[in-house]
């Protein structure tokens, strides 16, 4: 009777992984946590980059810097030049004197206003410039029943030097008969166009050139001569 060989074992490699096991790369446990690890990892980096962002970004310091800004770019909130100053009609014009009665000329009073250079107000020659004692010369200019405001006031002559005064008559008190009085504006020597320049506009139904320095007058001697009175407003 024969013996029936039995076939050889039959040998496999050795597997060092099963699997399913923790380290097969095939693994969808493993890939889905390194997926969640990488996911959690790019958030936090976006958050920080955010608030990173939002705290470099420049921001107004107040409201009122707000306001401020809308208020110079407001196209309405333009400042307009005040207008060039306009002539104010001259109501009158009268002579006053602290002097002697007629050395004043006062039927010559109107000539200062005529709207003619070439005609002008002038007093007596003096042989001093200087008169002293209260004493001078000058003109009272009404400007009518209502106040106006008046900015500006021109003096043309024929004299040079000396010194003219414009004033402001106070309330109620008679230009006329106080001519040195009330609010002195302005004080200049006399020459061809003499312009009194009023820094803060003055409300006032009247005006006064005084002078107590006597400016000379082309044919010598001293006295004040005025051709035109301009008043602006």
């Amino acid at each position: 009777m024969s013996e029936t060989p039995l076939p050889a074992p039959q040998t496999q490699p050795p597997q060092t992984t099963a699997p399913g096991a923790p380290g097969d790369p095939a693994n969808p446990s493993q890939a889905e946590s390194r997926f969640t690890i990488i996911s959690v990892v790019q958030g936090i980096i976006a958050v920080f980059v955010v608030a990173m962002l939002v705290w470099m970004w420049p921001r107004p310091a107040t409201t009122n810097a707000k306001h401020s800004l809308d208020l110079s770019t407001d196209p309405n909130m333009a400042i307009v030049p005040e207008a060039e100053p306009a002539p104010i009609p001259i109501a009158g014009v009268t002579s006053v004197s602290g002097i002697k009665d007629g050395w004043d000329h006062p039927e010559l009073a109107g000539l200062a206003a005529d709207g003619k250079p070439e005609t002008s107000w002038r007093t007596a020659s003096m042989r001093d410039a200087t008169l002293v004692g209260g004493r001078g010369y000058g003109l009272v200019i009404n400007l009518g029943e209502t106040p106006v405001r008046v900015r500006k006031v021109v003096v043309t002559s024929s004299a040079h030097g000396g010194q003219l005064e414009l004033r402001q008559p106070a309330d109620g008190q008679p230009a006329d008969s106080q001519p040195a009085g009330g609010t002195l504006l302005g004080a200049l020597p006399l020459s061809n166009t003499t312009t009194f320049n009023l820094d803060t506009p003055v409300l006032t139904k009247q005006l006064v050139l005084w002078s107590t320095n006597l400016p000379t007058a082309p044919g010598g001697g001293f006295r004040l001569m005025i051709s035109e009175v301009q008043v602006l407003g």
